[in-house]
């Protein structure tokens, strides 16, 4: 079992789950519910909602799903970088169109999932509300090539192209991030086709 704190909860895994059990002051958001058990947003895991009293635990199938972490750290070629790199920024596009907050995802790399069968990201979102969670997008993405290991047999210039994205850019601007991304993907492509 392996646990951790987080604002206003603790979250533990046990059993393929996990477990968020919250203090006495966080209520469920019962639109974000419906909206998840919708699945109107594939990319997130949908959670078992049980009711004690007035606390409130969320419960989180991992069945056939690997930490983000060790998804990455195993010869990761430039097109599953940059998949695994743009999976976010189309998750943020999803929750806005759902008036859902990006603050209530978890993006810690331990507790982002990859199915490695499908090649899809899910992520934990909390649908609670007087969540005092500061937003983790930036830092995410940021840390994201440090914890990946890349295939050796390919040119890794890309890497330090989106690494000297957030060093140049003080201020984080999604859409320039996404142009930068997209601009890289496509000249790898010219690379392949020659």
């Amino acid at each position: 079992e392996i646990c951790a704190c987080l604002v206003g909860s603790e979250m533990c895994i046990r059993d393929s789950k996990i477990i968020i059990a919250c203090q006495k002051n966080i209520k469920i958001n019962t639109r974000e519910i419906e909206v998840l058990k919708k699945n109107a947003i594939q990319e997130l895991i949908v959670p078992t909602v049980s009711m004690a009293g007035n606390k409130i635990k969320l419960f989180y199938d991992l069945t056939g799903y690997v930490p983000l972490v060790d998804a990455i750290g195993n010869s990761v070629k430039k097109k599953e970088f940059i998949k695994t790199v743009m999976a976010l920024p189309v998750l943020l596009d999803k929750l806005e169109t759902q008036y859902m907050q990006k603050n209530n995802l978890i993006l810690d790399m331990k507790y982002v999932f990859f199915n490695l069968k499908t090649g899809m990201m899910k992520y934990i979102y909390l649908p609670l509300i007087h969540l005092d969670k500061n937003d983790e997008t930036i830092d995410f993405l940021k840390r994201l090539p440090y914890y990946t290991v890349f295939a050796p047999s390919e040119n890794v210039d890309y890497v330090s192209e989106y690494i000297r994205f957030f060093r140049d850019n003080i201020i984080f601007s999604m859409y320039d991030f996404k142009e930068t991304v997209s601009y890289t993907h496509l000249r790898a492509h010219e690379t392949c086709a020659d």
